[in-house]
């Protein structure tokens, strides 16, 4: 299909994007249960969940993804931008707070900060 029109898919994902749209049906998952192997089937603990997602959900992930990816390669992130980032966390986040608090601490200046939860 996609090769069929291009310009069709490219528009449509592009739509969805800048209107920050994300459809609530391509959230939605099947979930199907396996049994594991040589388990006594009466125990929820003896299955696997394997969930199935829609494609179009799929697609617009990669799409995220590559362009995350692309903006990442370009240095387009601030070095405090810690959400969506390889090698970057919250536990990074933390870790960069503690730091400047405990510089500043060994020089004796005062540090405030304001957080929003």
């Amino acid at each position: 299909m996609y090769l069929a029109n291009k310009t069709g898919f490219t528009s449509f994902f592009n739509t969805l994007l800048s209107n920050a749209n994300f459809p609530k049906a391509w959230k939605l998952a099947i979930i199907t249960l396996i049994p594991k192997p040589n388990k006594d089937c009466s125990s929820t603990l003896h299955y696997r969940l394997i969930c199935l997602l829609p494609t179009w959900g799929k697609l617009l992930d990669k799409i995220i993804s590559n362009r995350i990816s692309y903006l990442e390669s370009k240095r387009y992130f601030s070095d405090k931008q810690y959400g969506f980032r390889k090698n970057r966390s919250t536990i990074t986040a933390l870790q960069s707070i503690k730091n400047y608090v405990d510089q500043a601490n060994s020089v004796e200046n005062m540090v405030s900060g304001v957080f929003g939860f």
